[in-house]
């Protein structure tokens, strides 16, 4: 060994040493900061003598699962809450006024109102008037809880994470390509497609 290397090897560990002694420094003055991550120092040997300081943030698995599940959670109890909250708007309007219990009520009384006097035109159409009136509160209401089921089927938008990972999971390579060329695109006679 000569001493051009020994002093290499011996400059590299110092230098991994302060590395370390840096990380473990900052943990420590910021251990009363509750946003802060602990890193460590994570020290490698590649050739001989040389060494390299990888620095890692520790984190809880359990606690990171638990908080994304959370989360998830939350997301989907709060999109369905205002999914509701549109569709109370769209069925019964503002303050009940295009509900079908309202119009239900309106034909009500043109009702009565036409039991009493039934010779009386004007009140005869005021009850076919109401009578639309439910059925198009009824048929707007049907189409709105409709789009809601639409909606809530649908599924939900691709994130970047859900992406990265799909697209971690498909393989590539031109062997792949053409496998999946061959799948998605069967090919076909011509002569059996002509009669």
């Amino acid at each position: 060994m000569s001493l051009s290397s020994a002093l290499s090897i011996a400059q590299s560990a110092l230098l991994a040493t302060s590395k370390q002694t840096s990380v473990v420094s900052r943990n420590v003055a910021d251990a009363s900061n509750p946003d802060y991550t602990r890193r460590i120092a994570v020290v490698t040997s590649t050739a001989p003598g040389a060494r390299m300081v990888e620095i890692q943030r520790t984190a809880n698995d359990l606690l990171f699962r638990q908080n994304l599940q959370a989360l998830s959670a939350w997301s989907g109890q709060s999109a369905l809450y205002d999914g509701m909250d549109q569709l109370d708007l769209s069925v019964n309007g503002v303050d009940n006024a295009s509900s079908p219990s309202t119009a239900i009520a309106n034909l009500q009384k043109a009702l009565q109102l036409y039991a009493t006097t039934p010779s009386n035109q004007n009140l005869g159409t005021s009850v076919v008037d109401a009578a639309k009136q439910v059925v198009n509160s009824l048929n707007s209401g049907t189409k709105a809880i409709q789009d809601f089921r639409t909606q809530a089927r649908s599924p939900p938008p691709l994130t970047i994470s859900t992406r990265c990972s799909a697209s971690s999971r498909t393989p590539t390579g031109p062997s792949s390509r053409a496998h999946a060329r061959a799948r998605t695109y069967p090919t076909r006679s011509t002569s059996a497609t002509r009669f």
